[in-house]
């Protein structure tokens, strides 16, 4: 067994409980082996599970089996990476915070594969993604807009100016 494998014995699980949201009835329960440390888990777009643990994400059908698995860079000590998922859950975006840069990518999150990257030091922590946008405040009164665009992720990018009335 390699170091980086998670196993049923390891001291952490992350439990997953699903209810019917009509009747309340139990719909599945299932737990995996996780580390201490951040552990996240989306549901995409097609009912499957997107779920961080620790420097993996993985992608699993909703009955748990892997579909794809991804390393992630690991964590430095002032460095971190945020998972955000569009509104819809067709699109990821993995977001590696770095002091210096901030490193984004785009992916498909029915199979984790790239729908673009780049550095982006105008990333701010308050940002919000679509399935092919990504909209961040620059500062109090500017919005930054920025469209996807297969498959290098360089697109279109659109300020908006807000103007406060008094």
């Amino acid at each position: 067994m390699r170091r980086n494998e998670l196993t049923p014995t390891d001291p952490f699980v992350l439990q997953f409980v699903a209810f019917d949201a009509k009747t309340g009835a139990l719909k599945f329960r299932n737990q995996l082996p996780t580390r201490s440390g951040i552990s996240s888990v989306m549901m995409n777009d097609e009912g499957n599970f997107i779920v961080r643990n620790g420097d993996f994400l993985r992608l699993y059908s909703p009955d748990f089996k892997v579909l794809r698995e991804r390393k992630l860079e690991a964590v430095k000590k002032y460095d971190y990476w945020e998972l955000r998922l569009s509104p819809t859950g067709r699109t990821l975006l993995l977001k590696h915070y770095i002091p210096s840069n901030t490193h984004i990518e785009i992916l498909r999150s029915s199979s984790l594969s790239p729908l673009g990257s780049g550095l982006d030091r105008a990333l701010s922590f308050r940002f919000a993604i679509s399935d092919d946008s990504l909209a961040t405040a620059e500062e109090s009164t500017r919005v930054l807009l920025r469209k996807f665009v297969e498959p290098s992720g360089r697109g279109r990018v659109i300020y908006v100016y807000l103007r406060r009335h008094l």
